[in-house]
């Protein structure tokens, strides 16, 4: 689950990953890449699309059967790498070609934190969250640390953060790591 919220306020379902099943496969040399986009009309997904692109940052065998997968299945997420495989995986939302996503994502500035279920990391991850306003302001936080053997964990990302002020000029290309 990916949602927006506060213990007391309204929570903004980002991607609850339950909708519909989707899977992106990529082999081969670094930077090679793949996307899928699926589309649904209901709440589950926030602009009712959600884009996946899975990229190659490594190959360390330069074997061109060794890939990644990213596949959503049963409201999780699960990111999967092959021996001597680094990716990169960016999921979108963004709303769909017809229909640009237009969210308050801070409910009325109820909303503090972005809220990331994780069941478990076998490797060490990074998380990185942009947020893009209307006028293509954009912030970014990183959560480093998601290290191997962690599992039902919260990862929370506060929209507090001085740099991560939701359609604030200021919060323009500021970046900061939350480790």
């Amino acid at each position: 689950m990916f949602g927006v919220g506060q213990a007391q306020a309204a929570q903004v379902t980002i991607d609850d990953f339950n909708t519909f099943d989707q899977s992106v496969e990529v082999l081969g040399s670094p930077g090679t890449m793949a996307m899928n986009a699926m589309m649904n009309g209901d709440n589950n997904i926030i602009g009712e699309e959600r884009k996946i692109k899975l990229t190659i940052d490594e190959n360390e065998f330069d074997d061109p059967e060794l890939g990644a997968i990213v596949s959503i299945v049963g409201g999780f997420a699960t990111i999967s790498n092959d021996a001597g495989i680094e990716s990169t995986t960016v999921f979108t939302w963004d709303g769909t070609d017809t229909r640009p996503l237009n969210a308050d994502l801070t409910g009325g500035g109820m909303n503090q934190f972005f809220r990331l279920d994780i069941n478990s990391v076998d490797l060490t991850a990074k998380l990185a969250l942009d947020v893009t306003d209307n006028d293509g302001e954009m912030a970014s936080l990183t959560k480093t640390g998601l290290s191997e053997g962690i599992s039902n964990v919260l990862v929370f990302l506060s929209l507090s953060s001085p740099i991560f002020t939701i359609s604030c000029p200021s919060a323009k290309n500021r970046d900061r790591d939350t480790s």
